[in-house]
Parts: C-alpha cells; sequence; structure tokens
C-alpha cells in the first residue's frame, strides 16, 4: 500500500544532520527592529504494538525586521532535548524601493568551519511600472559561479489574478531554459481557485498532466479537493486522489480524509486520516495520523505530532506587522479605499516613479480616502506614527 511522505520525517532528518552544536548567542531584544519565536515539536512513531520512537525537535527563529515591517532576515536554530543549540539556516530578503521581494537567499551553517555558505537564491522580477511579479529564476553556487538551476513565469488576468505559471530548468548543455510544465488556474465567482490544471513539455509538445477540482464551504475555506490524471492512451481523465477537510467553529482543519482511487473495484479507498487540535490562540496543538490498513482491514497508528507554542511569541513582529498595522480594503480600488490602522498616523501614497501623490492625517479606525483624482495603475501606501510604520501595495482599476 501506498504511503506519502510526510515532512515531520523530514524534519527528523534534518535534525540528525546537525553536528558540533553550540550554545545560541546571547541576543539581547532592544527594540522592535528585531522579534524572536520559538517552535518545538514532539514526534512520536506507531506500529501495531504502541510506541516505537519518540524523539523532541526545537525550532528557534531569531528574525530581523526592516522598518516598513518587512522580514529581512531568518536565522533558524535547532536544539536537542538538552538545550543545546546549533545554527542550521539563515534566510535572508532583499526588497527595492517599493518593497517588492527581488532576492530571497538561503544559507546552511557549516559546524566545521563555524561559516554561513551559500546554499541558494532567487531572484524576482517585476513588470516595468508596476508591481506584478513576472517571473523569479533561481541559482545554487558552483565553485566560485552561481549556476542556474530553475525559472518560473507568471501571467495574470485582467482582475490581476495569477491564471497560469510556466516553469523551466536550466540546461547546460543548450545554455537555456528548457520548459518543463505549465499550471493553469480558473477562479470561481468568489475569486476562489476552482481549479488548476498541469501540462507537461514532451518532444516539442505540451501534454495534459493533470487537474485538481476544489470545493468551498461558506467560510472560504477548502472542503475538497479531488485531483485528477490524465490518460493519454485513452484521451480521458482518470479519478487519482482525493482530500476531504472538516472545519471546527473556528474555521480550523480538524479532520483531513485522504482517498485513492482504485481501478479495479472503481471506488474511492480509504488510505489515511489525519485529526488536529488548535490550542486558544489557534496554533496547531496536536497532531494524529493514522493509516489504513487495507490487507489487514483495519486502522493502523503512524506519526504524532505535539506542537508546544507557549513560547512562540513575536516581539516586535507584531506592532510592525503589515496586516496589525495597515489594512486597506477593497484592493484593486476604483473610486475609493478604505484604511484602517491601529493608531493616529499619517499617510503618503507613492506613484510607481516615487513621486507624493497625496499625504493625509488618518485617525484610529477606518478612514475612507478618495481614488476619483487618481488614474488606474499600482500606488505604494506608507503610514509613520508614535511605534507604527507600515506599507502597502494598492491597485486602481476601474
Amino acid at each position: 500500500m501506498k504511503k506519502r511522505p510526510l515532512l515531520i520525517y523530514l524534519s527528523l532528518v534534518l535534525l540528525c544532520t546537525v553536528v558540533g552544536a553550540q550554545e545560541i548567542p546571547s541576543y539581547q531584544i532592544k527594540n522592535s527592529d528585531n522579534a524572536e519565536g520559538w517552535r518545538i515539536d514532539s514526534i512520536h512513531y506507531y506500529d501495531f504494538d504502541g510506541l516505537i520512537n519518540d524523539s523532541i525537535l526545537f525550532w528557534r527563529d531569531i528574525y530581523s525586521i526592516n522598518e516598513y515591517g518587512q522580514k529581512s532576515s531568518i536565522i533558524t536554530y535547532l536544539a536537542d532535548v538538552g538545550f543545546t543549540f546549533s545554527p542550521y539556516t539563515k534566510q535572508e530578503f532583499i526588497y527595492d524601493e517599493w518593497q517588492n521581494e527581488i532576492i530571497h537567499n538561503t544559507y546552511g551553517w557549516n559546524s566545521v568551519s563555524s561559516t554561513w555558505e551559500h546554499m541558494d537564491r532567487i531572484h524576482k522580477h517585476y513588470h516595468p511600472g508596476d508591481t506584478l511579479i513576472e517571473s523569479s529564476a533561481s541559482a545554487v553556487p558552483d565553485g566560485s559561479a552561481w549556476k542556474k538551476q530553475d525559472s518560473a513565469y507568471y501571467t495574470r488576468d485582467e482582475l490581476n489574478r495569477i491564471d497560469s505559471v510556466i516553469e523551466f530548468f536550466w540546461s547546460s548543455g543548450s545554455s537555456v531554459y528548457e520548459p518543463t510544465k505549465i499550471l493553469r488556474k480558473v477562479y470561481n465567482a468568489n475569486n476562489l481557485v476552482e481549479s488548476d490544471t498541469s501540462y507537461i513539455y514532451d518532444n516539442n509538445n505540451w501534454l495534459l498532466y493533470r487537474t485538481r477540482n476544489l470545493y468551498y464551504n461558506g467560510a472560504g475555506n477548502i472542503i475538497e479537493g479531488i485531483r485528477l490524471k490524465w490518460n493519454e492512451s485513452s484521451q480521458e481523465w482518470k479519478n487519482g486522489d482525493s482530500l476531504v477537510w472538516s472545519y471546527d467553529a473556528n474555521q480550523n482543519p480538524t479532520f483531513i480524509e485522504s482517498f485513492d482511487w482504485d481501478e479495479t473495484s472503481l471506488e474511492w479507498v480509504y488510505e489515511m486520516y489525519f485529526i488536529q487540535t488548535f490550542d486558544n490562540n489557534g496554533n496547531l496543538d496536536l497532531m494524529r495520523q493514522f493509516t489504513w490498513n487495507e490487507d489487514l482491514q483495519e486502522i493502523e497508528k503512524g506519526v504524532t505530532g505535539d506542537h508546544f507554542w507557549g513560547l512562540h511569541i513575536f516581539i516586535g513582529m507584531e506592532e510592525l506587522s503589515t496586516s496589525q498595522a495597515l489594512k486597506v480594503f477593497p484592493n484593486p480600488a476604483r473610486e475609493q479605499v478604505n484604511v484602517h490602522v491601529d493608531e493616529d498616523c499619517e499617510l503618503v501614497m507613492l506613484n510607481m516613479s516615487g513621486q507624493q501623490v497625496l499625504s493625509a492625517t488618518l485617525t484610529k479606525g477606518n478612514n475612507n480616502i478618495k481614488l476619483s483624482d487618481y488614474p488606474n495603475g499600482t500606488f505604494l501606501l506608507r503610514t509613520s506614527g508614535t511605534k507604527e510604520r507600515a506599507s502597502f501595495k494598492l491597485m486602481i482599476s476601474r
């Protein structure tokens, strides 16, 4: 019986690769430009006889936040059960003047040389004159140079929704990006993805590969996703697998069921299910996985993950979070826009040439701003106050 790999297993493998652990350096929180968070997972593996393995994983993340509330770096430390931390990975984010992320660097910690080693980087490019992402490309170090890896190109529809993603890989032999896959999205009346269909490139032809149909509840959460596979021989869609979600009153996904399609019996076969519980803050508290054994016709225990979030407190990030400090709706906007702020502050609006086209004093709560004097396009809203500083990209579209 097929079993899907779980991220939880990967996490355990990653932990086992950490050697030469050292005490985490002293980190004094001096101002709200820094933030710190914890995540502690206790992972249990079961078989028919009960518990066979018990491990505890600890993550500690040190955040650096820029003046606009954007993450500028994240350093992740892993710890053993003795609370001895070792640096593991570092992420570095670089933005342009409009706070578009243009470079994402990832580093790994070399415990032998006690240095950070560049693992990969992603460059993101944008259409001239607006903030819509156009393409991204990744590369990995290759000696003293960078080796191109893969790339993606994005297209959007008239409502600014991504309607296709074209993926490429770098061919060193021909020194060109060769196409590999296209993912096309279709939206419903509520602007939710109704289906996505992927195509693969084979012998200079685009071939249908698979599609996924998504269904939602009234709160906009997915309740079922059915994936179909394209049969090139019979030129028809065949059922592949299915996931079904159930939610609690707070719209937390508490029960997730997985099914596989059996071509012999022509029916859905139970594969596994997950049970999740959440704490009072909506954080994942417990995840348990159970697998259906078709041969024995019984449920077997798989993995239990205990997530401890008691120390998951972000100092500064909550104060600087764009979603907390500045809420803008609707977006895209037409003749007016509502700007909700958490304190009295000053607002400026800049066009894509960097020119200030509006300034206003906002009061705590909701503020209505008229946009009839401004053309269609993308603008940057910035606020500044006693403790809040945030930015937001607004599109005007009539």
